[in-house]
C-alpha cells in the first residue's frame, strides 16, 4: 500500500509539473504559477520562488504564497552561490528571513525543501517549500522531478521572454524607420514642389 500510495503522489506531482509546462509564460508568470500550483496541491504550508535575473547577480524573491502581502518586496536577496545545485529537505534550526517571514506560527521550526532552479546545470534560482509536516517532500524521486520539470519551466520562460523582447525590438524599430521615411518625405516634398513650380515656369517660357 506504501508502494501505490507514493507512486500515486508522483502522479500527481508529474500532472502539476505538466500543467504547469503547457502554456508559455514569461519568467515572474511562472513563477506565480509555481507557488499557486504547490498551494494547489498542497505541497507545503508556504512556498516561494526566487530568481537572478542576471547569472551574477543576488537571487531575489519574485512569487510567494503563505507570506504577508507585502513581504515579497521588502524580502531579502540571496548571494547566487548560497543555492544549491540538488534538492534538499532539512529542518530549519536557526532564523532565516526567507522562512520566519511566513505567515504560519508553530512550536517546532518547520521543513524546508530548497529545490534548485538550474540552467546548463548552474543555479539561477531555488524554489523553497516550507511546511510543518515533511508529507510527499521527504520522497526524493519527487523532490528530483520537482527540479527536473521547474528548471525546464524557467528555462522555457526565459526563451518565451526573449522571443517576445526580440519581437518588440523589431516592431519597434520597423515603428522608427517608417516614422523616419515619414518625415524625409514631408522634408523633401516643400522643395520638390518649388522645384517642379520652376520647372514648369520654365517649360511655359519656352
Amino acid at each position: 500500500l506504501r508502494s501505490v500510495a507514493r507512486e500515486r503522489r508522483r502522479e500527481v506531482v508529474e500532472h502539476m509539473l505538466l500543467d504547469l509546462l503547457a502554456m508559455p509564460r514569461n519568467i515572474r508568470d511562472t513563477a506565480e504559477a509555481t507557488v499557486r500550483a504547490l498551494e494547489q496541491y498542497e505541497l507545503g504550508d508556504a512556498s516561494l520562488v526566487a530568481i537572478a535575473v542576471e547569472g551574477d547577480e543576488p537571487i531575489h524573491p519574485v512569487a510567494a504564497r503563505g507570506y504577508p502581502r507585502e513581504w515579497i518586496e521588502s524580502a531579502p536577496a540571496l548571494a547566487p552561490g548560497l543555492a544549491p545545485a540538488s534538492p534538499t529537505l532539512q529542518r530549519v534550526r536557526t532564523p532565516h528571513p526567507w522562512v520566519d517571514g511566513a505567515n504560519f506560527r508553530g512550536r517546532r521550526r518547520p521543513w524546508v525543501a530548497k529545490i534548485p532552479i538550474l540552467s546548463d546545470g548552474d543555479p539561477i534560482g531555488i524554489v523553497h517549500v516550507i511546511t510543518r509536516r515533511r508529507r510527499v517532500l521527504r520522497d526524493r524521486a519527487i523532490l528530483e522531478s520537482l527540479t527536473r520539470h521547474l528548471s525546464a519551466a524557467f528555462d522555457h520562460a526565459a526563451l518565451y521572454e526573449a522571443a517576445y523582447t526580440r519581437e518588440r525590438t523589431l516592431e519597434e524599430l520597423d515603428s522608427r524607420r517608417r516614422e523616419f521615411m515619414a518625415a524625409i518625405a514631408h522634408e523633401i516634398r516643400t522643395p520638390l514642389t518649388a522645384i517642379q513650380a520652376f520647372a514648369d515656369l520654365l517649360q511655359a517660357g519656352q
